[in-house]
């Protein structure tokens, strides 16, 4: 099924049938034209862009969460980062929400990236739980220690986000499952 609050081609397809609908109308019957019926598809279109930018979808809400939590971590800010995580954190290397606090104020002490971009996000959505597969492209910054193999990084991870009850998305665990093609071993706890 559509989602109209995401996706705003059903309404706008909707639109072109009350175009043609009126335009017929128009047509057929020129004493039953108003000034208003050219009006009607364009507020339909209005309100497919209108939905769609006013209601936001848990799609959107987590996707606007990994990209922050990636964005953090390019302008090096540990404290943006942890106000994206739960309190009750989890995954096999970082027991709770403050050893990944740790760590990654410890990783962010240097530069690492410069930039990010998708190559993959798969999302599946079982409110009030989420997992998100995501492979990043990782321009690394140069200065980066990381950075001494060359400055490109394919990262896969995987992702574990919960719902609260004030209906924001927040990561419950994590893990990276390869780095360049390459296994890691960063598991996620399971409670």
């Amino acid at each position: 099924m559509v989602n109209i609050f995401q996706y705003p081609w059903l309404l706008l397809l909707l639109s072109v049938i009350v175009l043609i609908v009126v335009t017929y109308i128009r047509r057929q019957w020129p004493e039953k034209s108003h000034w208003w019926q050219p009006i009607l598809p364009l507020l339909v279109a209005g309100a497919a862009f209108g939905i769609d930018m006013l209601v936001v979808t848990d799609h959107e809400a987590i996707e606007a969460v990994i990209d922050s939590v990636m964005q953090a971590a390019i302008d090096q800010d540990a404290e943006k980062i942890d106000g994206f995580i739960a309190e009750s954190y989890c995954d096999t290397s970082h027991r709770s929400k403050e050893e990944l606090a740790k760590f990654c104020q410890r990783l962010l002490a240097e530069p690492i990236a410069e930039k990010t971009k998708y190559k993959s996000f798969l999302l599946d959505i079982a409110t009030p739980d989420a997992q998100v597969e995501t492979e990043v492209v990782v321009h690394l910054h140069p200065e980066s220690r990381y950075a001494m193999v060359g400055t490109l990084t394919f990262v896969k991870m995987k992702i574990s986000l919960k719902k609260t009850h004030d209906k924001e998305w927040f990561i419950i665990g994590s893990e990276i499952t390869s780095v360049n093609n390459q296994k890691f071993g960063w598991n996620m706890c399971r409670d």
